[in-house]
């Protein structure tokens, strides 16, 4: 796409006439200076003015010419600019300068962006491999990451974006719905739903507005197995997938893209295309000249061109007529890649075939370095990380260590295997994992293959003098001799994730090293299954006060972990929590947790816990202290508790005016008897979802609480006919969690697993 059109003009823009190559636009926002600012995916990013569409130039400086997206924060006066694989760039729009560029070299988790947003001065920028970067336009610093916090070690986490919503894909587990605004989750989609499959692995907004969901699927042979699907607001759309002849059809869907002309997957059958009909079209492979039938991704790279990624090497596609017309390999196959990228050039490192190199201006392939060039003495490369210096890496394998200067084309330390002379004494084993803290780097030891073999041991180098520290002995900290799966930074921490040496691997945990006084600190619990996980923001949270507001997180049956939302630094954690936490809520200047005993309370000003509400101390008398549910409702703090039995569980109200407690008992007059599962308001109107307590007996429903005389017969705060199977067309009586719907107020339901999922959400 060479043309935009600009508000307050009636032709189109050629930006071809203004710059070479443009390739298509990746973005347009305009600021409050009557500018509109274009963003390119192979020119850059261009201004031009909003009521006539005059050329003013491009953006000079920027991390790249390859732009991502864009957004325009009105209360810094500052464009952030995505840029695919260079991070972002700032610009001042008042005065036309750039601000700053941030890459990882400069603390970003991820130079690969896919799109930002900006909301109060905070840039939000999402990435496919750490989460949710943030960024303070004010003072232009680094924010934590908003990352997983309970779904680990999943296949893919997909990102999309449609506005102020996000979707993330989490392999296993569905799609969660979260609103990029307030950060909340809206809504979790699993296959016991509507959703075709949990093992989502790709996700995109197309071209035309729809999401476009691909999945891990078996290979059911059906016309549409479910691997692909389109979902267009209302209603889901399963693309074809059946080819003819046995073993063809594509069941996993590792990337997915979308233009004008169609939708293009990467699958473990090839690269496949369908047009606008959702007619499949083709599925290139290996017997059309691809280097492998499995494609990881996929990309649009002009009007009839697709680039397809596998591991065995790349291709381009001609989309008109399904030819494969280029293709690069790497040369070998591989165990592990590690990348790090200086200036414009990408280096891989790869056991077998060395560091390769990819320009990536150019987007072409250089000489790889293997064992002959003289930087590396060996072909196996197992570790790649960026040195201490601008346009260092450190580059580990079966050779040991090296330092090189990329800039200067040096090679400025080269240590072998075990001893070295003027050099530390490096192990026997390659390197895994490199993480350097300060002046000292530490790695640790390949896995072996054999179930009894250990590889516990940290090896430390102090930079400054090339000398060995002690090793670190991770098996130690966990009583046993044990394998280490990977180590990171944390602050001033290494965290070293071992389990115990095991042929049924056992339970393992994190083991911390603190680099700075060089001791061990306590290791981080192992908990064992996550169970029901609840989150909350509770404080001054966004846009009033990020620095005071709090994450809190519980999650199994006696977990509760407290960050700060601001840098997600973790404050406090407990371990003998009375859960799981059905509810978190903030009233009068206290932080409250429904328990399964009693409502726990937190002292956000001394930070420290305060009584808990218990029968009589708190709670009225003869009230149940298991709660599975709270909301704050206007004035008034609402409680669900279970008592036992069809019809001892209890609706509970205090009053925040007159501190009042009023109590309807479950199975009374409009309330259906089970137990109450969860709380929300629509239309003036709070609907608690009442669980079915066995499968027998008349329980289970909606019940409704009127505010604003929904009825029509003159009474308002009354009780009102609830919602059945027989009355109102509930479509089962058993309903365990209700959100609300801004579009439309029909009921409608989603058919979810019984156990441990209840067997039905109410949608209002």
């Amino acid at each position: 796409m060479a043309a935009a059109s600009l508000t307050g003009s009636t032709r189109p823009t050629n930006l071809t006439d203004y710059v070479n190559n443009p390739s298509s636009v990746t973005s347009i926002v305009q600021d409050d200076q009557g500018i509109v600012w274009v963003g390119t995916l192979e020119a850059g990013l261009l201004r031009l003015e909003a009521d006539n569409g005059n050329f003013q130039g491009t953006a000079t400086g920027i991390s790249s010419e390859h732009v991502s997206s864009l957004s325009f924060d009105s209360n810094s006066n500052t464009l952030v600019v995505g840029h695919h694989e260079s991070g972002i760039s700032l610009i001042n729009t008042s005065t036309n300068t750039l601000i700053e560029v941030m890459t990882t070299q400069d603390g970003l988790d991820s130079d690969m962006v896919i799109e930002v947003a900006t909301r109060y001065g905070i840039a939000y920028i999402a990435t496919p491999d750490a989460g949710v970067m943030r960024v303070n336009l004010y003072d232009v610093s680094i924010l934590g990451s908003w990352q997983s916090l309970g779904a680990d070690n999943l296949e893919a986490t997909p990102v999309a974006v449609s506005g102020d919503t996000m979707y993330l894909g989490l392999t296993g587990f569905g799609i969660l719905v979260i609103d990029r605004l307030t950060g909340d989750i809206s809504d979790h989609w699993t296959q016991n739903g509507n959703l075709p499959d949990d093992d989502v692995l790709s996700l995109h907004m197309d071209y035309n507005g729809g999401l476009l969901v691909g999945s891990s699927v078996s290979n059911t042979g059906a016309s549409g197995n479910g691997g692909l699907a389109r979902w267009d607001g209302s209603n889901w759309q399963h693309l074809p997938t059946s080819i003819p002849g046995w073993g063809n059809d594509p069941y996993v869907f590792y990337d997915v893209t979308s233009d004008i002309n169609g939708i293009y997957a990467g699958t473990n059958r090839g690269a496949c295309i369908w047009n606008w009909t959702y007619d499949l079209q083709d599925c290139i492979s290996n017997q059309d000249g691809m280097p492998s039938r499995f494609v990881a991704s996929v990309a649009k790279i002009g009007t009839d061109r697709l680039y397809a990624g596998t591991n065995a090497g790349a291709a381009v596609i001609n989309t008109l007529n399904g030819s494969v017309i280029d293709v690069w390999t790497a040369g070998d196959s591989t165990q592990r890649a590690r990348t790090v990228k200086i200036g414009d050039i990408l280096y891989l490192g790869f056991e077998n075939t060395g560091i390769a190199r990819y320009d990536l201006v150019n987007q072409t392939w250089l000489q790889a370095w293997d064992g002959t060039q003289g930087y590396i003495s060996d072909d196996d490369v197992t570790a790649l990380v960026p040195g201490r210096s601008e346009g260092t890496m450190w580059a580990g394998g079966d050779f040991g260590l090296a330092l090189i200067d990329v800039v200067n084309d040096t090679v400025l330390k080269s240590w072998n295997r075990g001893t070295n002379t003027d050099g530390p004494t490096l192990s026997n084993t390659p390197p895994a994992d490199i993480v350097i803290i300060d002046d000292v780097l530490h790695y640790s030891l390949q896995r072996s293959n054999s179930w009894w073999a250990s590889n516990d041991q940290i090896f430390r180098i102090y930079l400054d003098n090339n000398t060995s520290l002690t090793t670190l002995d991770a098996g130690s900290k966990i009583g046993a001799d044990g394998v280490v799966h990977g180590i990171g930074a944390v602050g001033d921490e290494l965290w070293i994730g071992v389990r115990p040496q095991s042929w049924n691997q056992g339970d393992g945990t994190i083991v911390r090293w603190n680099a700075t006084n060089e001791t061990w600190s306590e290791n981080l619990d192992t908990i064992g299954n996550v169970l029901r996980v609840n989150a909350r923001f509770l404080g001054d949270c966004f846009p009033l006060d990020a620095a005071s507001c709090e994450m809190w997180v519980a999650y199994g049956n006696n977990i509760m972990r407290r960050f700060n939302a601001d840098t997600m630094t973790l404050l406090d954690e407990w371990t003998d929590i009375d859960g799981p936490i059905r509810g978190m809520e903030e009233w009068n200047g206290t932080y409250l947790f429904a328990s399964m005993n009693g409502i726990l309370r937190w002292d956000p000003i001394n930070e420290t816990w305060l009584d808990s509400w218990l029968e009589d101390d708190g709670l009225p008398s003869g009230s149940n202290e298991e709660f599975y549910t709270m909301e704050v409702v206007g004035n008034g703090l609402w409680l669900g508790s279970y008592g036992g039995g069809f019809s001892g569980s209890e609706i509970m109200l205090l009053d925040g005016s007159t501190d009042n407690w009023t109590t309807w008992n479950l199975g009374t007059g409009d309330i259906p008897g089970g137990y109450p599962a969860d709380i929300e308001v629509c239309n003036d109107v709070i609907h608690f979802m009442i669980g079915r307590v066995s499968w027998w007996g008349n329980q289970g429903g909606i019940a409704r609480f009127d505010m604003a005389d929904l009825d029509g017969d003159g009474t308002t705060n009354e009780w009102i006919a609830p919602l059945t199977e027989g009355n109102q067309g509930l479509s089962d009586n058993d309903p365990r969690a209700a959100w609300l719907r801004h579009r439309g107020r029909r009921l409608r339901s989603l058919q979810l697993q019984h156990q441990p999922v209840p067997a039905d959400v109410a949608i209002a």
